[in-house]
């Protein structure tokens, strides 16, 4: 069996949890976000916030072969068995979800043109029934999961 990467989509508290998380169990991770800036800093192992052991994980992680970054979805996504999409679903003035970030994400993705059929994993906290209404668009390309995170800050990684 081919040990094909895992694409993270948004490079933000959660998306980079993961990343370390799955590069700790061994797995190859490949980042993307929409901020390339960003996506410099992450390459040269600079975190886009602080936590502590963080910036080592992503040294560890680059320098063994794990951890890449992109700043192009196809290039990042195309061999990924799952992609992980964990981009901000803030909240609106009147206490909704703001989805916008995900449908992009999403409607970016189903342009990608994948080596194998992937399954695309939620991680964004989203309202119940965000997936039955975005099944139908994805099950064209793709499988849809909804994993929700909520991670406390400065507890994402456990340093020993």
């Amino acid at each position: 069996m081919i040990d094909r990467p895992i694409c993270i989509i948004g490079t933000g508290y959660v998306g980079m949890a993961c990343m370390v998380g799955l590069a700790e169990l061994g797995r190859t991770v490949h980042g993307y976000d929409i901020q390339s800036d960003r996506i410099e800093r992450l390459r040269r192992a600079t975190p886009p916030y602080y936590e502590h052991g963080m910036a080592e994980a992503l040294r560890k992680h680059i320098a063994n072969g794990r951890m890449y970054f992109f700043d192009d979805l196809a290039e990042a996504a195309r061999d990924a068995e799952i992609v992980l999409v964990a981009v901000n679903t803030p909240a609106r003035d009147d206490g909704s979800a703001d989805l916008s970030y995900l449908e992009s994400a999403l409607k970016a993705i189903s342009n990608v043109r994948f080596v194998n059929w992937p399954t695309i994993v939620i991680r964004s906290t989203v309202p119940p029934g965000t997936c039955d209404r975005l099944a139908p668009f994805v099950e064209e390309w793709g499988e849809l999961v909804l994993a929700p995170e909520f991670l406390r800050e400065g507890s994402a990684i456990e340093v020993k």
